[in-house]
This record gives C-alpha cells, structure tokens and sequence, in this order.
C-alpha cells in the first residue's frame, strides 16, 4: 500500500490518499496534481519488504555498506534478511520505514543527503 499527496495552490497539502501500488498512486495523484509537486511514499512501516528496501537502496543510490555504516547495524543481519522471504521485526520494518521516509523528505526539499 502507498499513500500519496500533492501541494494544492494556495501551498497547502491535501490529505493523504491511499493506493494498493505505487505506480496506482503516482498515477492518479500526477493527474490531480496537474504539474504541481506530487509525494508518493509506502503506506505504513507494516508494508516494507525486501523488495521495497532495495528499491529504496537503488532509488538513492546506497549500497549496503552505506546503509550498515549510517545506521550501525550488523552487516550480516542485512544482508541475510534481504536475501531471505521472512518478514521484517516490527522494529526493522519502522526502522527502515523511517530511514527512507527521512531520505525522502531531505530530497523533496533539498536538503543534504
């Protein structure tokens, strides 16, 4: 599930709507948004995946090294849970969630990454 949003004219943010894919919400919110600024991000930190964190990690150019060395986690963990189909702890989930939604947020406004 992804959530999505878009700044109206008078530079506010309309709610949050909610997409089954990230491609549905790109989709429907660019539409509405007629060329103005569109955030698109994963729902809730219940819905990070494997697949998600390295979309993410590709999105932002990190490679694992990166991501151990900035959050001081065991590199094996990462690397064995990646390659695996168990789902993530509630805490490495939110975790995750909330390092990319952080990336996010410094790329939307510029900040240092």
């Amino acid at each position: 599930m992804y959530k999505a949003r878009y700044r109206l004219n008078n530079g506010l943010w309309q709610s949050w709507a909610v997409f089954e894919t990230e491609e549905e919400a790109n989709d429907v919110i660019t539409h509405q948004a007629k060329g103005g600024i569109v955030e698109v991000f994963l729902n809730e930190p219940s819905d990070v995946t494997q697949e998600w964190v390295r979309q993410q990690m590709k999105a932002y150019g990190l490679s694992q090294v990166a991501i151990v060395k900035e959050l001081g986690i065991n590199s094996n963990g990462l690397s064995n849970w990646l390659n695996s189909d168990k789902a993530p702890s509630k805490s490495l989930a939110a975790m995750f969630y909330y390092y990319f939604r952080t990336k996010h947020i410094q790329r939307m406004y510029g900040h240092p990454q």
